[in-house]
């Protein structure tokens, strides 16, 4: 069995090793004579039809069953890779996906949190703003408010 590339390797060399035999030197006179020039194509072309038959008879073979072969798996190859890439996209996808939903869930949970949490120290602070308007209107003492708000950030230690 040949290969394919082979084929046209064993053609050629078929080819030039019958045509040598047809190419001789001719003399300027032969050369005119229209029925050896006839002859003379005739040779050659009887020569490429033999090499030519003599390659193919066991290259159709050959060839259909190692390309046959090498295409079917080429092709379920492909559509095999084809798949399993598509898988990845897939999976990626949705992983990023996830990731986002992920994200926003947890910057969700944080914004609650920190509103739950700024909740109380607003009420700390507000109870402790009105304790201390409450002492100053008994005295009768004035503090500008931004005064007020750094004593009772003083008062709960912050």
């Amino acid at each position: 069995l040949m290969a394919p590339g082979i084929v046209g390797v064993r053609i050629k060399q078929i080819y030039h090793r019958l045509t040598p035999a047809f190419q001789t030197q001719k003399s300027p006179r032969e050369q005119t004579s229209k029925f050896q020039n006839h002859q003379h194509e005739m040779m050659l072309s009887a020569a490429r039809l033999v090499a030519l038959r003599a390659a193919t008879a066991t290259a159709p073979r050959t060839t259909s069953a190692v390309i046959g072969r090498s295409m079917g798996t080429g092709i379920e190859d492909f559509k095999s890779k084809e798949r399993v890439e598509e898988e990845r996209y897939i999976r990626r996808v949705e992983h990023e996906a996830y990731l986002k939903r992920k994200a926003e869930e947890e910057a969700q949970k944080e914004a609650e949190d920190k509103s739950a949490e700024e909740e109380a120290l607003k009420a700390e602070m507000d109870s402790a703003i009105g304790d201390l308007f409450s002492v100053l209107a008994e005295t009768g003492d004035k503090i500008s408010d931004l005064g007020i708000e750094n004593v009772a950030k003083w008062k709960l230690g912050k």
